[in-house]
């Protein structure tokens, strides 16, 4: 009796030991089909082991699957003219690498090109492949995990196959998502040059990352990041506040390195328990602090908190209804608001960027009513409340780095906005940008400047010119001033070689907005003098206009051709004025990349391409000609960066004139013919040596 029951036990142990070993080979099978699965497959479902019969020793436990405590995915869209700065980013997160803690899954997609922008590196492979990026990791075939061949980015089933299948196979507590391409606020991201210029517009994005929280069951992804221009705009918040947790973009122009990849993902290593708002401001600062080192003040970068957005929009929405009450009779107050709001962009007309929290500051102050004071002061406190941090450089002394799309002329707005942003169909902001138009075709308030003294003047190197006016009119946004040349055989055509900003009397060239009021003195000096461009050893006549009213940014319009492929582009080349010199900060291209949308990017010069100035024309017949452009004189980019240099007027006949413009953008002009006499004629002056560096541009960042 005892012996059989000896027995038994003994077959029971035995089958328990079997099934406990079948179960763990299972679970090893398992474990390796899913390692082999394709980048789409769902992650197998994990079925408990069943329990085991009671026994002297132990139970034991099938180990759990190993958690990380972030998974990093990098939707890497290098398909186009970045594809050497996506190989150098990939380069800073491989300084990193991904250890038990810390996953860093890409998504790269390479192209192939005859531009001289192609990449040769590490295989000058084309298609997409699929990394777990290690340290001191190359993007080559040998450390593929998957090898995916030419997929379209701006497909959002792209995009959803690589979040769920990078969750899938990398489980963590925590998820970023992070888009790494073109950006263009609410027409989209992540442009595929090899897809005819497709993007990600806001629907599909939206409709990606639903399918990611179905696939993967994530309701919520922790950080939501655009290493893109353009991205920190409402519309583009408002389309993701439902699937992550913290967001963090751009509302400017975004220069080629980007973010600090190798600099936030080490704190991260370092520290990886820190959950999405501890991490956001390593993002902030290391981005910061490395345009600092760079002397670039243009940048801007901030957090947001996602939870927010809905009360932001709704409160977006209260104020848009205000503000279409208020019309027509504040007009006035409204449009001077949006005439005197910080612009992103430079203000390029096609992507018409204001920064959200300055237009709310204005608006409150506006005097359009205390139901448009209301609502601009609650959105104004909800969007600081929601910000979590926030870097920018000088450029952007007032920003609140949070965008909104308001073109201030009709001619300007895009009609797509309407289907390609959720903003519109959640409030109503595009039934006010609708009214405002109405409301500034039918204002007839424009004020003019009476000029005093006689219309035919003389000025030299030594007698510099004094031009004297009156403003008359409450209706004043800013007033400007324009140096041209009159054409030979057309007196009524004049090419424009220089504009700028007039200060009101006692204003500081830093001031946030310009105070003219009816009966002001306009003064204004001009010393016989324009600008030149210059490669270091020749120079040429260029067209030098301000970026905004207080800036000391100053751009050249341009066309930009490539030695390699001849190909062109429209440029706008950025440089920073001191006494009299300007040192090159960006070369702006505005091109569509196939697609229907302006997809800013910064060029990077080569030795041999040439840029050929661009000149406003204006004709007595219009006074708002600001389309009608010449080309100048081409210069060829040497070995030094391109330079401005301000030098005498050769001798000949110039037009200066005075633009007074109203809060609708309207213009009146008036100006005077004046004869140059140089004593050295009509000859290029010498290029002056640089003067010495200006103190390093200020960066400001707030946590």
């Amino acid at each position: 009796m005892i012996a059989r029951a000896a027995a038994h036990l003994h077959r029971i142990s035995l089958r328990a030991l079997s099934r406990l070993l079948a179960l763990v080979l299972l679970a090893a099978t398992a474990s390796g089909c899913l390692e082999d699965s394709p980048p789409s497959a769902a992650r197998p479902t994990r079925v408990p082991p069943t329990a085991t019969p009671a026994a002297p020793a132990a139970p034991t436990r099938t180990p759990a699957v190993v958690q990380a405590a972030w998974t990093v995915l990098v939707y890497l869209d290098g398909d186009n003219d970045l594809e050497q700065e996506a190989l150098d980013d990939f380069a800073e997160m491989a300084s990193v690498g991904s250890n038990k803690s810390l996953n860093i899954v890409v998504q790269f997609d390479r192209i192939s090109s005859a531009e001289d922008w192609d990449s040769r590196a590490s295989g000058d492979w084309r298609g997409v492949k699929r990394f777990r990026v290690e340290r001191n990791q190359k993007p080559t075939k040998a450390n593929q995990l998957a090898d995916l061949g030419e997929q379209n980015m701006g497909d959002p089933r792209t995009l959803a196959d690589f979040a769920a299948w990078g969750i899938a196979r990398y489980p963590a507590r925590h998820y970023a998502l992070i888009f790494w391409d073109h950006g263009a606020a609410w027409p989209g991201v992540a442009n595929d040059d090899s897809s005819d210029g497709d993007l990600l517009t806001l629907p599909e994005l939206s409709q990606a990352l639903a399918d990611v929280r179905v696939r993967t069951g994530v309701q919520k992804l922790d950080l939501i990041g655009f290493d893109a221009c353009l991205m920190g705009q409402i519309d583009v918040l408002q389309a993701i506040a439902p699937f992550g947790q913290v967001a963090i973009g751009s509302a400017d122009l975004e220069p080629g390195q980007g973010w600090a990849w190798n600099a936030w993902l080490s704190d991260l290593a370092r520290a990886p328990g820190k959950d999405a708002v501890a991490l956001a401001p390593s993002i902030i600062t290391s981005f910061a602090a490395f345009y600092k080192q760079e002397d670039d003040p243009s940048v801007t970068l901030a957090a947001f908190d996602l939870a927010r957005i809905d009360q932001m929009t709704s409160q977006l929405d209260t104020l848009a209804g205000a503000l279409i009450a208020a019309l027509p009779k504040s007009y006035k107050a409204i449009g001077q608001a949006r005439a005197h709001a910080a612009e992103y962009a430079s203000g390029d007309t096609d992507i018409s960027a204001v920064d959200l929290g300055y237009l709310a500051s204005s608006l409150a102050s506006s005097g359009a009513g205390q139901p448009v004071t209301n609502a601009a002061r609650a959105l104004s406190q909800t969007l600081k409340q929601a910000r979590i941090a926030q870097g920018h450089g000088a450029d952007h002394p007032r920003s609140s780095d949070l965008s909104i799309y308001f073109p201030r002329k009709k001619k300007h707005y895009d009609a797509t906005y309407v289907d390609s942003s959720p903003l519109t169909r959640s409030t109503r902001w595009d039934e006010f940008l609708q009214a405002f138009y109405q409301a500034g075709r039918s204002s007839s308030a424009r004020s003019f400047v009476a000029l005093a003294g006689p219309r035919q003047l003389q000025a030299s190197p030594t007698a510099p010119l004094s031009l004297a006016a009156t403003l008359n009119g409450a209706d004043t946004a800013f007033v400007s001033y324009f140096v041209g040349q009159a054409s030979a055989t057309d007196p009524d055509l004049v090419r424009v070689l220089v504009s700028d900003y007039v200060y009101p009397p006692g204003a500081a060239p830093e001031s946030a907005a310009p105070a003219w009021h009816d009966g002001d003195s306009v003064q204004l000096q001009w010393p016989a003098s324009h600008w030149y461009l210059s490669n270091g050893t020749d120079a040429v006549i260029a067209s030098l206009g301000s970026a905004g009213y207080g800036s000391n940014i100053y751009s050249v319009p341009g066309s930009y051709t490539a030695r390699s492929t001849g190909r062109q582009f429209h440029v706008r080349i950025e440089f920073r004025v001191a006494q009299g010199h300007g040192t090159l900060m960006h070369v702006w291209a505005f091109g569509q990349g196939g697609g229907a949308h302006v997809r800013p990017h910064e060029l990077q010069p080569r030795a041999g391409d040439t840029f050929t100035p661009e000149f406003r024309v204006y004709t007595g017949h219009t006074n708002d000609g600001a389309d009608a452009t010449i080309a100048g004189t081409p210069i060829v980019f040497g070995a030094a960066p391109l330079s401005v240099f301000e030098a005498a007027a050769p001798s000949g006949t110039y037009v200066v004139g005075l633009l007074v413009e109203n809060a609708a953008g309207e213009v009146n002009d008036q100006y005077a013919d004046v004869t140059v006499e140089n004593p050295h004629g009509a000859a290029m002056p010498a290029i002056p040596a640089a003067p010495a560096a200006p103190p390093q541009a200020q960066t400001i960042v707030s946590l």
